[in-house]
């Protein structure tokens, strides 16, 4: 996690981090706006959660739309679900992409996850998100709304590994943290 006197750069409706399009939005923000878990653990990456307080609200607009927040019942085990950033392509790589990556996993079956009450996992030969990529949405597609099930954790050094999985922070068990959070910092 972040250190005191840090800037974040958080981009909203980019596709390219190079170039603002219309109704993108940028802002910086400081170690202040972010609101850890108080049991994260940085061993166990138990508890890999955090929220960050915008500096001002963000107006919706064609490509700046909020996502639904996924119950247990969205989990699609045993099918897929999407996962996007900024990560590197591959383990080894020297350059981030400048284009938004989206990638789609294949959700394991909970007996297959380590922790499966804190985390979702996804296995997919050749394919996994990567360095660079944790903090970004695992997300399902139902009609025509999106919801996000889960938040890029932590995998194998070597993205995409075949035998090991990749681990993202369950939503459903942090629906409860996250709308106290939400309640304590709610603008008036």
């Amino acid at each position: 996690f972040l250190k005191p006197n840090i800037n974040v750069i958080i981009r909203i409706g980019f596709l390219d981090r190079t170039r603002q399009d219309p109704g993108a939005v940028l802002f910086a923000a400081t170690f202040d706006h972010i609101i850890k878990h108080e049991e994260f653990d940085p061993t166990t990456l138990n508890n890999d959660i955090a929220l960050i307080r915008l500096p001002e609200d963000v107006e919706y607009n064609n490509i700046i739309q909020p996502i639904c927040l996924g119950s247990e019942q969205d989990i699609p085990f045993g099918s897929f679900a999407h996962a996007s950033g900024w990560g590197l392509l591959k383990a080894g790589d020297l350059e981030i992409p400048n284009l938004l990556h989206e990638v789609q996993l294949k959700v394991v079956e909970d007996a297959s996850c380590k922790n499966p009450q804190l985390f979702i996992c996804t296995l997919t030969p050749g394919k996994d998100t990567c360095q660079g990529d944790s903090g970004g949405p695992l997300m399902i597609q139902k009609g025509d709304k999106w919801f996000q099930i889960g938040i890029v954790s932590h995998g194998p050094l070597n993205c995409g590994e075949s035998n090991n999985p990749g681990y993202y922070t369950r939503i459903p068990t942090y629906k409860p943290w996250i709308s106290s959070i939400i309640r304590l910092y709610q603008r008036k």
